[in-house]
């Protein structure tokens, strides 16, 4: 349900209208909030940061201070923590893979064996 792609090297509003038309006539609904179609070299898609001018993948900011919200809930009852938050800890995990690596699947293992 998001859309992103690149307009050209210059605004180009009857185009981008065109295309989102196009779109719409197969029937596919075009949040226009979730519509990334801008010349910026920075985007947020698919929950990830896009940086097209250094070619990195990143982290959104909500998505970094959730997670270390729920590793700080993890930590804080060190112990005592329930089971459903360990798991919404292990959900937030994989969403990362793409900007973090493999990394990621190592640390879910070990999650899942410490429950």
């Amino acid at each position: 349900d998001d859309f992103g792609g690149s307009i050209g090297p210059v605004p180009d509003h009857p185009r981008i209208a065109r295309i989102v038309a196009t779109i719409e006539s197969f029937g596919w609904a075009l949040a226009p909030e979730k519509l990334c179609i801008g010349l910026g070299t920075r985007l947020k898609l698919l929950g990830f940061m896009l940086d097209t001018g250094s070619m990195a993948i990143g982290v959104p900011d909500s998505r970094r201070d959730k997670l270390r919200a729920t590793a700080e809930l993890v930590l804080a009852n060190h112990g005592a923590v329930r089971v459903r938050t360990v798991c919404q800890l292990v959900g937030q995990i994989p969403l990362l893979q793409r900007s973090l690596g493999l990394v990621c699947r190592l640390r879910i293992r070990y999650l899942l064996l410490a429950i």
